[in-house]
């Protein structure tokens, strides 16, 4: 959907935020990663094409009061393929280089997660 030239109607933004809400949803139920490879947050262009985004403009229609916590939710998903093939390699070579990069990788990705989970915080409409 993003690959489409010009200006997206309101519609075409708010489904394609949907599927990956879905998406990101459904791998963390699964235990996979999302099919969406990217974090899209919305742009200002994106906003500007949905009307009345909520009752109050402050809180997103689809995501609430946890909109700019969904990319990190989303990253947090994609952990799970990078894992599997850490493991993956762990097994095939224990001790080697290439096991020793992804695991210090994903150590440090998970770590960047953590952080940032606990750093944020819902922006309470007033």
């Amino acid at each position: 959907m993003r690959e489409r030239r010009g200006k997206r109607s309101a519609t075409s933004v708010f489904l394609e935020r949907a599927f990956r809400y879905f998406d990101v949803a459904s791998a963390l139920s699964f235990g996979s990663s999302p099919m969406s490879g990217t974090i899209l947050a919305p742009t200002a262009q994106d906003y500007n094409a949905m009307p009345d985004r909520s009752a109050m403009a402050a809180v997103d229609t689809l995501f609430g009061l946890v909109a700019d916590l969904w990319p990190l939710i989303h990253r947090l998903a994609s952990l799970v393929d990078v894992k599997r093939n850490m493991e993956k390699q762990e097994l095939a070579s224990p001790g080697h280089e290439k096991a020793n990069n992804m695991r210090s990788d994903f150590e440090t990705n998970t770590s960047s997660i953590e952080l940032a989970l606990h750093q944020w915080i819902p922006k309470i409409p007033a």
